[in-house]
């Protein structure tokens, strides 16, 4: 992410730029306060799901799955994966496939997941940029953003 952030001619960064920045800082810390679900290291295997479930169902307003992989230790490794939100009720899975994770990738809930009961996230890679069936991802995370979506920061 690139702010741009650039003092005028007096040395000194506008006011205007300095509540933005401090709004955009807000926000990141409200997104992610509330954690419902985190994992270190787990492992994943190309081709075989990964299922994580929730402590507490949710009802779902706005929120986020966060996974990461360890490039300072592998370097980017994973070329395609999909991601499932799973719910209660009919339809009990809403699917998104990706493509690469890089150091984080933040993935919004899909709109479709507004108002029903998200119960599990899991997590198939599809394909990896090396031959290895395997790897440690550094973490997955569920966020559940209803804060920052009443205070209208997302």
């Amino acid at each position: 992410m690139i702010l741009n952030i650039s003092p005028n001619e007096s040395g000194l960064v506008p006011t205007s730029d300095v509540y933005a920045y401090k709004k955009l800082g807000t926000a990141i810390n409200l997104l992610n306060s509330k954690v419902l679900f985190s994992l270190k290291r787990p492992l994943m295997k190309t081709g075989n799901e990964s299922l994580w479930r929730l402590a507490k169902p949710l009802k779902v307003k706005n929120g986020s799955f966060v996974v990461m992989e360890d490039v300072k230790r592998y370097g980017q490794q994973v070329e395609r994966y999909q991601v499932n939100f799973n719910v209660k009720k009919n339809p009990k899975r809403f699917s998104i496939n990706c493509t690469t994770i890089g150091h984080k990738r933040i993935i919004p809930f899909p709109k479709q997941l507004k108002g029903k009961t998200l119960i599990s996230v899991s997590m198939n890679i599809t394909k990896l940029v090396t031959n290895a069936l395997k790897l440690h991802l550094k973490s997955v995370q569920v966020f559940d953003w209803d804060e920052a979506t009443k205070k209208k920061l997302v």
